[in-house]
This record gives structure tokens, C-alpha cells and sequence, in this order.
């Protein structure tokens, strides 16, 4: 049985995600100088107080671009954060929601895995949609109080 959107867990390529928001600068190999470090944190602070319905959140950082001393998980609330070692975030996504595919939200801007994904029947929006899904959760919050 499928599941509604809103009982989906999201899950994405975290810095696809913060380069489609366009509001945490240029992304890219940080060269040992922590700039990477504080724009996730940011963005994970973002999320969190977007995140009013405490949806499960899987954010995806390809390993390639933190250097070895990066965890391998983090997590705050219902957001995982997930660091890729050997295979790139799409990867990951595309084997993780591969196993129930009707159970994840894909969260890309990236057409290429749009596609794929939509092939194996999971459901894909964009950044753009995502942070519009949370204001609308959070005026109906609002509104409810």
C-alpha cells in the first residue's frame, strides 16, 4: 500500500538541496578551511525549525567533499544526515529507495536521477516544493494555535 506524502520519509542529496535554495553561498570542495561544515549546519538548523511536523529527514552528503576526518552519520531530531564514503549521494539514494520505493519522498533538482527515480516508481520533488511544503505546515500550524 502506498503511502500518503505527508507519512513519507524525505530523503535527499543534501547539497543539491542547499544549492537548489540558493541561500547557503557557492558549495564545493572546502580544502581543510570548515566553510562546508557551518553552511550544513546551517542548513540543518534551517530544516529543523522548517520541520514543524517532525517528518523523518534523510539529507545525503556525497564523502568526497568533507575529507576523512567527517562522521559518517549525524543526527538532530527526525533529520539523519548521512556522509557518502565510497559512492556518490545519488547512489545511495537511488539503492536505499530502491528497497520500497513507495515509502520515500526524493527531494532533487538534478533531472538525471529525477528520471531515474521516477522510472522505479518513487515520487520526486524539488527543492523549491520542499520549502514551500514547509511554510504551508507552518502558517496551518499557526493558524491551529
Amino acid at each position: 500500500m502506498k503511502r500518503s506524502t505527508e507519512k513519507k520519509m524525505l530523503i535527499g542529496d543534501g547539497y543539491n538541496i542547499m544549492g537548489g535554495l540558493g541561500c547557503f553561498g557557492k558549495l564545493g570542495y572546502d580544502k581543510g578551511k570548515g566553510e562546508l561544515k557551518k553552511k550544513r549546519e546551517k542548513f540543518l538548523e534551517f530544516l529543523t525549525h522548517l520541520n514543524k511536523k517532525q517528518q523523518k529527514i534523510i539529507l545525503v552528503f556525497d564523502g568526497e567533499f568533507i575529507g576523512s576526518r567527517a562522521p559518517k552519520r549525524r543526527e538532530k531530531g527526525k533529520i539523519k544526515m548521512i556522509f557518502t564514503k565510497r559512492e556518490t549521494a545519488d547512489n545511495f539514494i537511488k539503492r536505499t529507495t530502491a528497497q520500497e520505493p513507495g515509502e520515500f519522498l526524493v527531494i532533487t533538482n538534478d533531472r538525471e536521477l529525477r528520471g531515474n527515480l521516477e522510472k522505479m516508481g518513487v515520487e520526486v520533488c524539488s527543492s523549491a516544493s520542499l520549502l514551500k511544503r514547509f511554510r504551508k505546515v507552518g502558517k496551518n500550524l499557526s493558524q491551529s494555535l
